[in-house]
């Protein structure tokens, strides 16, 4: 069996054909990838619903950057013992607003601002809140959404971290500013990481208007929490399975 991840997802596939190297099947799948992925094009206005719609952008290449054989009992997602995931939020007060067809993303921005209550955010100070988290064995049934109660939720963030980015980034520093935070840990789920996102900026909004916060540390009662932010914003950016 081998594996690959492709898109920032690992895929698992058997092959009966033991004489294949990883490195073989690796430029294989690229290959086809070239001429199996399309590009978006400007859509016209009688093709809103065209599946090109869906496709990635001219200048985003996708490709296969590492194959390795593994056993069988591997599975991509019980087989892991970290995920990352990184989640982007951009920042309405620096905000500046360049071209008329950045509709869709004007649009998709507002979303993200109204559901967390997004003004003037410091990433400093959300990452304060996050720091206190990194390293600990913590409870995170408050931050569970879709897991049972009952069921274990005890979890290590081996990265908790917020701070200013700029995106795109190019070397003038042009871009929209966004708050950037990281969260690495043996067990999180994009929910839970949603929510953990929403609960770090609605406490660092309080304490920057001088009121009192409850912070972002584990426990049991999901009604302290935020609302899950957005799944928008959320990227999931690698995975170790050592």
């Amino acid at each position: 069996m081998c594996l690959c991840p492709f898109l920032l997802q690992v895929i698992s596939f058997y092959t009966w054909q033991q004489h294949l190297a990883p490195a073989e099947l690796q430029a294989a799948i690229n290959q086809q990838l070239q001429a199996a992925i399309p590009t978006k094009h400007p859509l016209h206005s009688s093709s809103s619903s065209s599946s090109s719609g869906r496709a990635l952008p001219a200048d985003c290449q996708a490709h296969v950057w590492h194959v390795a054989a593994a056993d069988r009992e591997f599975h991509a997602t019980f087989s892991a013992h970290w995920r990352r995931y990184v989640y982007l939020l951009p920042l309405r007060q620096q905000q500046q607003q360049q071209q008329q067809d950045q509709h869709n993303a004007q649009q998709q921005q507002r979303q993200l601002e109204t559901a967390l209550q997004e003004a003037d955010v410091e990433p400093a100070r959300v990452d304060a809140l996050l720091q206190q988290l990194q390293g600990r064995r913590l409870n995170y049934t408050a931050y569970a959404r879709d897991t049972p109660r009952g069921k274990g939720c005890e979890c290590t963030l081996h990265v908790a971290r917020a701070s200013l980015v700029r995106l795109p980034a190019t070397a003038s520093g042009q871009g929209v500013p966004c708050l950037c935070i990281e969260l690495a840990g043996d067990r999180f789920l994009r929910r839970m990481v949603r929510v953990l996102v929403a609960t770090a900026v609605r406490e660092a909004l309080l304490l920057q208007r001088g009121h009192a916060a409850t912070g972002c540390a584990g426990g049991m009662d999901r009604q302290a929490t935020a609302p899950p932010a957005p799944a928008l914003g959320l990227c999931f950016a690698a995975v170790g399975y050592s």
